[in-house]
């Protein structure tokens, strides 16, 4: 009889981490690999660091591959909750990402960005 282990999810920092590590190397995996990891993000953004969300979106945006809309919103969610925690250039810095990610997100439109 064989036993099947099911491994633990990766924590809500080492994905941060791993992301943008890949980024920072310059790396830009295939979308396939991006769906698996957008997954996994947002199934552990509750638990991440206003540093490990910066990473994050970070490297997401210098991906440039396209954006789960939850994912999306779960990111705005989580700029927000930390908003007071970031000074008024990393809040600008977090903006900007944001914006790229929403046209990641959907068809480009026009409207109110959102605000961190």
């Amino acid at each position: 009889q064989q036993q099947q282990q099911q491994q633990a999810p990766l924590s809500g920092s080492v994905l941060s981490c791993f992301g943008w590590a890949l980024a920072r190397l310059q790396l830009r995996p295939k979308q396939s690999w991006c769906m698996l990891y957008h997954g996994a993000l947002l199934g552990q953004l509750h638990s991440l660091s206003p540093q490990e969300l910066v990473m994050a979106i970070g490297a997401l945006t210098k991906w440039g591959t396209q954006v789960d809309m939850d994912l999306y919103k779960g990111l705005v969610d989580r700029a927000r909750a930390h908003r007071v925690q970031y000074d008024a250039a990393e809040r600008e810095a977090i903006k900007e990402s944001l914006v790229v990610l929403r046209e990641l997100a959907r068809p480009a439109r026009q409207g109110k960005v959102a605000e961190v």
